[in-house]
Protein backbone atom coordinates (compact mmCIF):
# COMPACT_ATOMS: atom_id res chain seq x y z
CA UNK A 1 0.00 0.00 0.00
CA UNK A 2 3.05 2.08 -0.09
CA UNK A 3 2.18 3.20 -3.57
CA UNK A 4 -1.15 4.54 -2.48
CA UNK A 5 0.90 6.58 0.14
CA UNK A 6 3.83 7.95 -1.71
CA UNK A 7 1.61 8.55 -5.21
CA UNK A 8 -1.14 9.74 -3.42
CA UNK A 9 1.23 12.01 -1.45
CA UNK A 10 2.25 13.58 -5.03
CA UNK A 11 -0.95 14.04 -6.19
CA UNK A 12 -2.35 15.53 -3.33
CA UNK A 13 0.73 17.76 -3.67
CA UNK A 14 -0.28 18.81 -7.38
CA UNK A 15 -3.79 18.64 -6.47
CA UNK A 16 -2.79 21.48 -3.71
CA UNK A 17 -1.31 23.86 -6.65
CA UNK A 18 -4.64 23.16 -9.16
CA UNK A 19 -6.55 24.29 -6.38
CA UNK A 20 -4.45 27.42 -5.81
CA UNK A 21 -4.55 28.50 -9.10
CA UNK A 22 -8.76 29.19 -8.82
CA UNK A 23 -8.29 31.48 -6.12
CA UNK A 24 -10.45 34.43 -6.29
CA UNK A 25 -6.87 36.85 -5.72
CA UNK A 26 -5.65 35.67 -8.65
CA UNK A 27 -6.22 38.32 -11.29
CA UNK A 28 -7.32 35.54 -13.89
CA UNK A 29 -7.36 32.49 -13.95
CA UNK A 30 -5.13 30.17 -16.35
CA UNK A 31 -6.43 29.13 -19.85
CA UNK A 32 -4.86 26.04 -19.30
CA UNK A 33 -6.07 24.83 -16.18
CA UNK A 34 -9.09 23.08 -17.91
CA UNK A 35 -6.65 20.81 -19.10
CA UNK A 36 -4.45 20.40 -16.24
CA UNK A 37 -7.22 18.97 -14.03
CA UNK A 38 -8.09 16.70 -16.87
CA UNK A 39 -4.22 15.25 -16.45
CA UNK A 40 -4.81 15.55 -12.74
CA UNK A 41 -7.63 13.19 -13.14
CA UNK A 42 -6.43 11.07 -15.62
CA UNK A 43 -3.15 10.08 -13.15
CA UNK A 44 -5.90 9.61 -10.16
CA UNK A 45 -7.77 7.30 -11.79
CA UNK A 46 -4.54 5.08 -12.84
CA UNK A 47 -3.51 5.54 -9.44
CA UNK A 48 -7.11 4.12 -7.70
CA UNK A 49 -7.25 1.46 -10.79
CA UNK A 50 -3.61 0.10 -9.55
CA UNK A 51 -4.31 -0.11 -5.89
CA UNK A 52 -6.11 -3.32 -4.34
CA UNK A 53 -7.76 -2.49 -0.91
CA UNK A 54 -7.99 -5.87 -0.44
CA UNK A 55 -4.78 -6.49 1.92
CA UNK A 56 -5.51 -2.45 3.11
CA UNK A 57 -6.31 -1.32 6.66
CA UNK A 58 -8.95 0.74 7.54
CA UNK A 59 -6.42 3.82 7.72
CA UNK A 60 -5.16 2.75 3.82
CA UNK A 61 -8.97 2.25 3.22
CA UNK A 62 -9.48 6.09 4.49
CA UNK A 63 -7.32 7.30 2.29
CA UNK A 64 -8.62 5.55 -0.78
CA UNK A 65 -12.09 6.57 -0.08
CA UNK A 66 -11.07 10.43 0.28
CA UNK A 67 -9.14 10.19 -3.02
CA UNK A 68 -12.26 8.44 -4.60
CA UNK A 69 -14.02 11.51 -3.52
CA UNK A 70 -11.75 13.95 -5.17
CA UNK A 71 -12.39 12.09 -8.71
CA UNK A 72 -16.03 12.36 -8.21
CA UNK A 73 -15.86 15.84 -7.60
CA UNK A 74 -13.71 16.05 -10.86
CA UNK A 75 -15.59 13.57 -12.73
CA UNK A 76 -18.64 15.66 -12.20
CA UNK A 77 -17.23 18.96 -12.83
CA UNK A 78 -15.11 17.97 -16.39
CA UNK A 79 -18.37 16.32 -17.71
CA UNK A 80 -19.79 19.88 -17.36
CA UNK A 81 -17.43 20.58 -20.87
CA UNK A 82 -17.24 24.21 -19.69
CA UNK A 83 -15.15 26.73 -18.69
CA UNK A 84 -16.93 28.12 -15.88
CA UNK A 85 -18.17 26.73 -12.41
CA UNK A 86 -14.35 27.43 -11.55
CA UNK A 87 -15.16 28.92 -7.97
CA UNK A 88 -17.76 26.16 -7.55
CA UNK A 89 -14.60 23.72 -8.29
CA UNK A 90 -12.78 24.88 -5.82
CA UNK A 91 -15.06 25.02 -2.64
CA UNK A 92 -16.32 21.48 -3.35
CA UNK A 93 -12.62 20.60 -3.42
CA UNK A 94 -11.19 22.04 -0.85
CA UNK A 95 -12.68 20.15 1.77
CA UNK A 96 -12.03 17.08 -0.24
CA UNK A 97 -8.59 17.87 -0.17
CA UNK A 98 -7.79 18.45 3.60
CA UNK A 99 -9.31 15.17 4.15
CA UNK A 100 -6.64 13.82 2.23
CA UNK A 101 -4.15 15.45 4.02
CA UNK A 102 -5.87 14.46 6.93
CA UNK A 103 -5.02 10.68 5.95
CA UNK A 104 -1.55 11.28 4.98
CA UNK A 105 -0.39 13.29 8.11
CA UNK A 106 -1.93 9.61 9.79
CA UNK A 107 0.66 8.06 7.98
CA UNK A 108 2.98 10.90 9.20
CA UNK A 109 3.44 12.50 5.50
CA UNK A 110 2.59 16.00 5.56
CA UNK A 111 1.40 18.48 2.72
CA UNK A 112 0.60 22.17 2.83
CA UNK A 113 -2.80 23.56 3.86
CA UNK A 114 -4.99 25.38 1.98
CA UNK A 115 -5.88 28.89 2.76
CA UNK A 116 -7.79 30.51 0.12
CA UNK A 117 -8.83 34.07 -0.11
CA UNK A 118 -11.48 34.48 2.34
CA UNK A 119 -12.57 38.45 2.66
CA UNK A 120 -15.23 37.38 5.89
CA UNK A 121 -12.01 36.11 7.78
CA UNK A 122 -9.93 38.84 6.55
CA UNK A 123 -12.22 41.94 7.75
CA UNK A 124 -12.92 39.53 11.17
CA UNK A 125 -8.88 39.72 11.12
CA UNK A 126 -8.89 43.07 11.13
CA UNK A 127 -12.04 43.75 13.63
CA UNK A 128 -10.83 41.19 16.27
CA UNK A 129 -7.21 43.02 15.99
CA UNK A 130 -8.98 46.62 16.47
CA UNK A 131 -10.87 45.35 19.34
CA UNK A 132 -8.38 43.51 21.21
CA UNK A 133 -6.88 46.55 20.86
CA UNK A 134 -9.36 49.22 22.30
CA UNK A 135 -9.68 46.47 25.66
CA UNK A 136 -5.78 47.07 26.00
CA UNK A 137 -5.81 50.64 26.24
CA UNK A 138 -9.06 51.60 27.53
CA UNK A 139 -10.32 48.67 30.01
CA UNK A 140 -8.90 46.59 32.46
CA UNK A 141 -5.58 46.50 33.45
CA UNK A 142 -3.30 44.12 32.32
CA UNK A 143 -2.54 41.56 34.76
CA UNK A 144 -6.71 40.98 35.03
CA UNK A 145 -6.57 40.87 31.66
CA UNK A 146 -4.38 38.12 31.73
CA UNK A 147 -7.06 36.46 33.57
CA UNK A 148 -9.59 36.81 30.90
CA UNK A 149 -7.62 35.66 28.26
CA UNK A 150 -7.10 32.38 30.20
CA UNK A 151 -10.69 31.94 30.17
CA UNK A 152 -10.73 32.06 27.17
CA UNK A 153 -7.83 30.26 26.25
CA UNK A 154 -8.65 27.13 28.68
CA UNK A 155 -12.26 27.33 26.51
CA UNK A 156 -10.85 26.83 23.70
CA UNK A 157 -8.73 24.25 23.97
CA UNK A 158 -11.44 22.18 25.90
CA UNK A 159 -13.54 22.53 22.95
CA UNK A 160 -10.54 21.68 20.49
CA UNK A 161 -9.83 18.32 22.40
CA UNK A 162 -13.68 17.22 23.12
CA UNK A 163 -14.38 17.72 19.50
CA UNK A 164 -11.77 15.35 18.58
CA UNK A 165 -14.06 12.37 19.93
CA UNK A 166 -17.34 13.11 17.78
CA UNK A 167 -17.56 14.27 14.37
CA UNK A 168 -21.24 15.43 15.25
CA UNK A 169 -19.95 17.60 18.24
CA UNK A 170 -17.02 18.86 15.48
CA UNK A 171 -19.33 20.14 13.34
CA UNK A 172 -21.16 22.38 16.38
CA UNK A 173 -18.57 23.61 17.48
CA UNK A 174 -17.24 24.72 14.12
CA UNK A 175 -20.28 26.73 12.89
CA UNK A 176 -19.91 29.87 14.52
CA UNK A 177 -16.70 29.61 12.63
CA UNK A 178 -18.70 28.69 9.08
CA UNK A 179 -17.74 31.16 6.23
CA UNK A 180 -14.46 32.15 8.20
CA UNK A 181 -12.72 29.18 8.72
CA UNK A 182 -9.99 27.68 6.43
CA UNK A 183 -11.14 23.83 5.30
CA UNK A 184 -7.71 22.71 7.18
CA UNK A 185 -9.48 23.62 10.75
CA UNK A 186 -12.03 20.95 10.20
CA UNK A 187 -9.17 18.70 11.22
CA UNK A 188 -6.61 20.78 12.76
CA UNK A 189 -6.24 23.48 15.90
CA UNK A 190 -8.40 26.10 15.21
CA UNK A 191 -6.61 29.47 14.15
CA UNK A 192 -9.15 31.16 16.63
CA UNK A 193 -7.84 28.93 19.38
CA UNK A 194 -4.39 29.16 18.66
CA UNK A 195 -5.22 33.57 18.84
CA UNK A 196 -6.54 33.32 22.08
CA UNK A 197 -3.53 31.44 23.42
CA UNK A 198 -0.94 33.96 22.22
CA UNK A 199 -3.08 36.50 23.91
CA UNK A 200 -2.72 34.93 27.15
CA UNK A 201 1.04 34.05 26.64
CA UNK A 202 1.62 38.52 25.75
CA UNK A 203 0.22 39.29 29.18
CA UNK A 204 3.12 37.43 30.58
CA UNK A 205 5.40 40.17 29.15
CA UNK A 206 3.52 42.74 27.24
CA UNK A 207 3.00 46.32 27.87
CA UNK A 208 -0.20 47.84 26.98
CA UNK A 209 1.48 49.41 24.41
CA UNK A 210 3.45 46.73 23.04
CA UNK A 211 0.25 44.12 22.90
CA UNK A 212 -1.72 46.47 21.36
CA UNK A 213 1.15 46.34 18.28
CA UNK A 214 1.05 42.78 18.77
CA UNK A 215 -2.68 43.00 17.44
CA UNK A 216 -2.96 45.22 14.99
CA UNK A 217 0.16 43.98 13.14
CA UNK A 218 -1.58 40.18 13.17
CA UNK A 219 -4.71 41.90 12.38
CA UNK A 220 -4.15 44.44 9.66
CA UNK A 221 -0.88 42.93 8.82
CA UNK A 222 -1.68 38.85 7.55
CA UNK A 223 -4.64 39.65 5.84
CA UNK A 224 -2.67 42.33 3.25
CA UNK A 225 0.32 39.37 3.25
CA UNK A 226 -1.95 37.08 2.18
CA UNK A 227 -3.84 38.80 -0.45
CA UNK A 228 -0.91 40.61 -2.43
CA UNK A 229 1.25 37.74 -2.10
CA UNK A 230 -1.61 35.85 -4.12
CA UNK A 231 -2.25 38.33 -6.49
CA UNK A 232 1.22 39.57 -7.40
CA UNK A 233 3.14 36.98 -5.03
CA UNK A 234 5.45 35.34 -8.21
CA UNK A 235 9.39 34.68 -6.26
CA UNK A 236 8.61 32.60 -3.36
CA UNK A 237 10.86 32.75 -0.51
CA UNK A 238 10.01 29.88 2.15
CA UNK A 239 6.71 27.74 2.71
CA UNK A 240 4.94 29.49 -0.48
CA UNK A 241 5.37 32.83 0.79
CA UNK A 242 6.19 35.14 -1.32
CA UNK A 243 8.82 38.57 -1.72
CA UNK A 244 5.37 40.44 -2.67
CA UNK A 245 3.43 38.88 0.19
CA UNK A 246 6.57 39.31 3.03
CA UNK A 247 6.62 43.02 1.75
CA UNK A 248 3.24 43.86 2.00
CA UNK A 249 3.49 42.91 5.36
CA UNK A 250 6.30 44.48 6.64
CA UNK A 251 5.47 47.79 4.83
CA UNK A 252 1.22 47.41 6.37
CA UNK A 253 3.25 46.36 9.58
CA UNK A 254 4.89 49.66 9.99
CA UNK A 255 1.91 51.89 8.86
CA UNK A 256 -0.27 50.07 10.93
CA UNK A 257 1.96 50.57 14.35
CA UNK A 258 2.69 54.32 13.38
CA UNK A 259 -1.14 54.96 13.46
CA UNK A 260 -1.02 53.20 17.02
CA UNK A 261 1.57 54.46 18.43
CA UNK A 262 0.71 58.12 16.81
CA UNK A 263 -2.85 57.76 18.64
CA UNK A 264 -1.92 56.54 22.21
CA UNK A 265 2.29 58.03 22.52
CA UNK A 266 1.86 61.12 20.30
CA UNK A 267 4.91 62.91 22.54
CA UNK A 268 7.36 59.87 21.48
CA UNK A 269 10.14 61.18 19.93
CA UNK A 270 9.95 60.27 16.38
CA UNK A 271 13.36 57.96 16.02
CA UNK A 272 11.43 56.14 19.35
CA UNK A 273 8.27 55.62 17.08
CA UNK A 274 9.90 54.53 14.16
CA UNK A 275 12.39 51.82 15.87
CA UNK A 276 9.43 50.76 17.38
CA UNK A 277 7.46 50.40 14.19
CA UNK A 278 10.37 49.64 12.15
CA UNK A 279 10.93 46.57 15.15
CA UNK A 280 7.45 45.34 14.79
CA UNK A 281 7.10 45.44 10.98
CA UNK A 282 10.18 43.59 10.85
CA UNK A 283 9.58 40.89 13.38
CA UNK A 284 6.30 40.08 12.60
CA UNK A 285 7.09 39.47 8.62
CA UNK A 286 10.65 37.21 9.78
CA UNK A 287 7.58 35.23 12.20
CA UNK A 288 5.27 34.91 9.32
CA UNK A 289 7.85 33.90 7.12
CA UNK A 290 9.24 31.14 9.25
CA UNK A 291 5.72 29.82 10.76
CA UNK A 292 5.61 26.42 8.60
CA UNK A 293 4.83 24.18 11.21
CA UNK A 294 3.23 26.70 13.92
CA UNK A 295 0.09 28.76 13.31
CA UNK A 296 0.99 32.35 12.58
CA UNK A 297 -2.04 33.44 14.57
CA UNK A 298 0.18 32.53 17.56
CA UNK A 299 3.86 33.03 16.04
CA UNK A 300 2.90 36.64 15.00
CA UNK A 301 1.83 38.37 18.05
CA UNK A 302 4.11 36.33 20.63
CA UNK A 303 6.93 37.13 18.08
CA UNK A 304 6.53 41.25 17.82
CA UNK A 305 4.48 41.13 21.52
CA UNK A 306 8.26 40.32 22.98
CA UNK A 307 10.91 41.82 20.84
CA UNK A 308 8.86 45.46 21.11
CA UNK A 309 8.57 44.65 24.72
CA UNK A 310 11.78 44.25 24.66
CA UNK A 311 12.79 47.08 22.79
CA UNK A 312 10.98 49.60 24.52
CA UNK A 313 12.41 48.41 27.84
CA UNK A 314 15.77 49.03 26.15
CA UNK A 315 14.81 52.56 25.63
CA UNK A 316 13.17 53.63 28.62
CA UNK A 317 9.43 53.04 27.64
Amino acid sequence: MQTLVLEGRDLTQELHALIQSLDPARAAIDAGVRRRFEEFHQRLTELLARVELSEAGERMAALHARLVEVRRILDEHLAQHSSNGWAELRTRLAPAYEAVAASLKVERIHVPSLRPTNWRRSIFHVGSGVVVMFLLQHTLPLHQLMWVALGFSCAAWFLEITRRFSERWNRIVMIPFSGMAHPHEVYRVNSATWYVTALFVCTWFATPLTGALAVIVLGVSDPVAAFVGRRYGRRVLIAGRTVAGTTAFAVSAVLASLVVLAVYEPQLYPWMALLLAGSAGVIGALAELVSERVDDNFSIPVSVGLGTAAIAWAVGL
